[in-house]
């Protein structure tokens, strides 16, 4: 039994998916889209990051989603700029701060992974929303780019330049 091999076969056996398992891709992806829709009504400043974890969970268990599908992460200010942080113990969001929000609902096995940074107070300010258009223009010109054939690599390579031009000018 060569198990190096039967690691590479796994791999590329679980990236081919049948219509069925597209199908709860797609309902995990719908759940998590739900959480996001109903955050960014609920939330307001002076909330805690446990909370808005909360009322996300809870919208993804209000539409049948078994789990999450990965630990949590939910931070604001600072926090938001720390890679994985799940500690999400800030007690009280201010209403300057912007909040990071990565969660995804798992669905019979299958889980989305959807990623929003917000304002607390549901506006930016002008440094925000220059930063917030530099990320999406980058993510605009990456999707427009994907297709079979290219590389994660060459997708990566397009969002760092259209990130560097924004921030240069």
């Amino acid at each position: 039994l060569d198990l190096t091999a039967l690691d590479g076969y796994m791999r590329d056996l679980r990236g081919v998916k049948t219509k069925e398992e597209l199908g709860m891709i797609r309902r995990a992806v719908q759940v998590s889209c739900q959480g996001q829709i109903e955050v960014m009504k609920a939330i307001k400043p002076g909330m805690s990051e446990r909370e808005i974890q909360g009322v996300h969970e809870f919208v993804f268990k209000k539409y049948q989603a078994e789990d999450v599908g990965y630990p949590s992460i939910v931070g604001a200010g600072h926090n938001g700029c720390i890679l994985h942080y799940i500690k999400n113990y800030k007690p009280e969001v201010s209403s300057k701060e912007l909040i990071l929000m990565d969660l995804g609902a798992e669905y019979h096995g299958y889980t989305a992974d959807i990623t929003r940074t917000i304002p607390i107070n549901g506006k930016f300010s002008p440094d925000q929303k220059a930063i917030y258009d530099i990320v999406l223009a980058a993510q605009e010109a990456a999707m427009k780019k994907v297709k079979p054939g290219v590389s994660m690599t060459e997708l990566n390579q397009v969002t760092k330049d259209v990130v560097n031009r924004g921030l240069k000018e």
